[in-house]
């Protein structure tokens, strides 16, 4: 049953009538929205990338992760598969610093996948960290170990079933097909016989119960496949005159209408699809295609993809779709330097969340390749482990969209330590998101609110900051997990840098103690910052000569916000005082 369009908003064709015969799409939607067969229980399968679309569309859903091969059961595959132990440990080794392929690999049948392309890498002496880092690599491997060595005429046998396995996977994509009659293999000029003789092992697996239909090994390889659609470039006459006569018409090769609808979406089935033809256009993989497959690969292509890289950067909204972050994975999966160096050049504001740790790594490799961004905006989400049992009706709408790790912030009357949640920034991933920092000098606002940087971030942060090549004016850390005990790290970056001339430090756990390491920073000559924020920073009259010391010291800051602590009236009074001499020139006091 094909179930394109199910999702779609169709609610005038719902049906409300079991026995009445109607298309695959219009029976799932019915069904979805409890239109038919409303006290009915679904079973749903799906992908992590389609589920928030799928969420908006079902009632009171229970989400459950299906999980494959556990770490030590990775291990243990992988220690099978490899007959030398040290082959087995370089392989693993990879794989748990590649979060691609560790991710992978939880499905067995992909683990077996990765195992086949890092063991022929390994058998040529390839260094397996250079050449196996994305999905594309490892995929342009396995298939390569799948070909038999065939030559002469042969050859042009193995590239025409290669295009009719393209075309398949295409069609099949564009309408959401992925179990295939045989029929649908002789449409794109297949033979089983064909099929079987062009692959070692049986790309396409006969169903149990019905045998008349085949389908891909996995789905990602159905993508791989129709991806590489878009890169072969038309067949000649010849093998036109060899397809059959019922041959149907092919998918449309034309890469605008792709990205058009990749674009529409991209919770959908595109989104791999184009990543990998990302990862296809890489000039050493293109290369290697060209030999192995004998096909002509079209080059056009990479300047299609980077024009339309150019136009999603410079889109007005970045509410677009696609994202920056998927934009972003789609050229970590290229691997290449120069390419990125290019597209990124478009990206004069970058605006991300980032949920994965895969997300940083991709996110890492791509703001290492941008010079040219004026302003960086990150937010680091969490998705949460599991909803208790008891708290699942109040907590559905929450659990549609990740929760930002929030920090306690105590009281100026409470305990003086604080907590945040779910805090997993390491200094490792620290250093790698800020090392844009030094490298671009165009780079002049940084919004971090929201995000569990901890202590531990700040100084790796504040480091940065201090990096000649810096240039950021200004900084949002609002509700950062921070505590006094980064405040020395703060000071020394206000007394060090004059470049700084806007921060906030609201929503912090900052204390007395901690703004007054702040203020001996604020009284340096170097400091030229010119607003500063410390809203709900648990402070207390304590904090207030200090404060005030800063305003007839300080000849840049024009504007103080310290609401949401309790100063006190004395605490007030104080620093109003000093607000009133002629040598201040703070202009609001907030």
């Amino acid at each position: 049953m094909s179930c394109k369009g199910a999702f779609d908003e169709h609610t005038e064709a719902l049906c409300t009538d079991w026995q009445k015969v109607e298309r695959g799409d219009i029976l799932l939607s019915s069904l979805i929205k409890k239109r038919l067969l409303p006290e009915a229980s679904l079973i749903i399968t799906t992908r992590p990338v389609a589920l928030e679309k799928l969420h908006h569309l079902l009632d009171r859903p229970r989400h459950v992760e299906i999980l494959g091969f556990s770490e030590a059961k990775k291990k243990e595959y992988f220690f099978k598969y490899f007959s030398d132990e040290q082959q087995a440990q370089e392989a693993f080794r990879l794989i748990q610093e590649n979060e691609v392929l560790f991710t992978m690999c939880f499905i067995p049948l992909v683990c077996w996948i990765v195992c086949t392309g890092l063991k022929q890498q390994m058998d040529r002496g390839k260094n397996l960290a250079q050449t196996s880092k994305t999905t594309t690599a490892v995929y342009i491997f396995f298939l390569s170990s799948l070909l038999q060595s065939q030559a002469g005429s042969q050859k042009h046998h193995v590239s025409a079933n290669l295009r009719g396995l393209c075309s398949l996977a295409a069609d099949g994509i564009w309408n959401q097909k992925i179990l295939f009659e045989e029929g649908d293999l002789r449409n794109h000029g297949l033979q089983k016989a064909d099929v079987s003789a062009f692959l070692r092992v049986n790309l396409f697996q006969k169903e149990v119960e019905c045998e008349k239909f085949y389908s891909f090994i996995h789905m990602t390889f159905q993508e791989f496949f129709a991806a590489m659609y878009y890169l072969l470039e038309e067949e000649e006459q010849q093998d036109a005159k060899n397809m059959p006569q019922s041959h149907s018409a092919l998918p449309n090769r034309d890469m605008t209408v792709l990205l058009e609808n990749y674009g529409k979406f991209e919770k959908g089935y595109l989104i791999f699809v184009v990543r990998f033809l990302f990862g296809l256009i890489n000039q050493e993989r293109t290369s290697y295609l060209e030999r192995k497959l004998s096909c002509k690969i079209s080059q056009q292509i990479r300047l299609e993809l980077l024009k339309w890289i150019e136009a999603k950067a410079k889109a007005k909204t970045l509410k677009m779709q696609p994202s920056q972050l998927e934009l972003f994975y789609c050229l970590y999966e290229m691997q290449e330097e120069d390419f990125v160096q290019k597209a990124m050049g478009y990206f004069p504001k970058i605006e991300i969340n980032l949920s994965t740790r895969m997300d940083h790594v991709v996110s890492s490799f791509c703001i290492e390749n941008c010079h040219n961004v004026q302003s960086l905006s990150l937010r680091l989400l969490h998705n949460s482990p599991k909803e208790e049992e008891e708290d699942e009706e109040e907590d559905e709408e929450e659990a549609q969209h990740s929760d930002v790790d929030r920090c306690d912030v105590p009281g100026p009357h409470m305990a003086s330590s604080h907590r945040w949640v779910n805090c997993y920034l390491t200094s490792s991933i620290c250093r790698s998101l800020f090392s844009v920092l030094g490298a671009n000098q165009n780079l002049t606002e940084l919004n971090l609110s929201g995000n569990p940087l901890g202590d531990a971030g700040m100084k790796v942060l504040c480091e940065m900051l201090q990096n000649p090549g810096c240039n950021i004016q200004r900084l949002w850390l609002r509700q950062c997990c921070l505590s006094h005990q980064c405040c020395f790290h703060i000071s020394s970056v206000l007394s060090s840098t004059c470049m700084l001339v806007e921060l906030d430090l609201s929503h912090n756990a900052l204390e007395d103690c901690g703004v007054k390491r702040v203020c001996v920073g604020l009284r340096h000559a170097f400091c030229n910052l010119k607003k500063l924020w410390l809203v709900n920073c648990g402070l207390t009259l304590e904090c207030c000569v200090d404060l005030a010391s800063v305003l007839s010291t300080n000849q840049s800051l024009t504007r103080l916000y310290l609401g949401e602590n309790a100063l006190g009236d004395l605490g007030v009074r104080t620093l109003c005082e000093k607000a009133k001499n002629p040598q201040c020139k703070l202009q609001k006091l907030g």
